[in-house]
């Protein structure tokens, strides 16, 4: 344990230019290796996660309105590359509970073929914005929902951030 806390902190990420997904993928191998579960191991790659995303400088985003808008359909599942765990979903969910964490005014609307509800606050983990916008995965992709959705609702934003794999079917955006 001492060893793990020696070298996964987030001076030591940062200095050897980690991106933090790698923390999830950490994350999630420890967890689905059922021999070397650790609950304490898992608790603390977590809190890494926590603390990445608090000691990050967002000074030059502080003042902004933010929306967030994670891709939660079926083709976000896909792995990435090779890996068994790591998905375009959890890469997209990760980014937006960053956001969340750093930032005070940030607006989530995780879409598909339309906007769906998001309730999970900037005091829960990274986590549980991981696992919360990654159980919504599923259904098709219609690029404009986020869009139509704030204009319906007249959402401003400073900035809007969409995160996709791009993988649309039907009409949208790419036609």
């Amino acid at each position: 344990e001492e060893m793990l806390r020696a070298k996964v902190n987030v001076e030591a990420l940062k200095k050897a230019k980690v991106f933090p997904f790698r923390l999830y993928t950490a994350y999630r191998a420890v967890a689905r290796d059922l021999e070397r579960k650790d609950r304490k191991v898992l608790a603390y790659l977590a809190d890494v996660m926590d603390e990445y995303s608090r000691s990050y400088d967002w000074s030059e985003f502080a003042e902004a309105k933010w929306v967030v808008a994670p891709d939660i359909s079926g083709s976000m599942c896909s792995s990435i590359g090779a890996s068994l765990v790591l998905t375009y979903a959890a890469v997209s969910a990760m980014f937006a509970g960053f956001f969340v964490k750093g930032l005070k005014d940030v607006t989530v609307l995780p879409w598909n073929r339309k906007v769906h509800r998001y309730t999970v606050s900037s005091e829960e983990p990274v986590m549980k914005h991981i696992d919360a916008i990654t159980s919504m995965v599923e259904g098709g992709t219609y690029m404009e929902a986020g869009v139509k959705y704030m204009l319906a609702n007249r959402i401003e934003a400073d900035y809007s951030v969409f995160l996709t794999d791009t993988m649309e079917y039907g009409t949208g955006w790419l036609t």
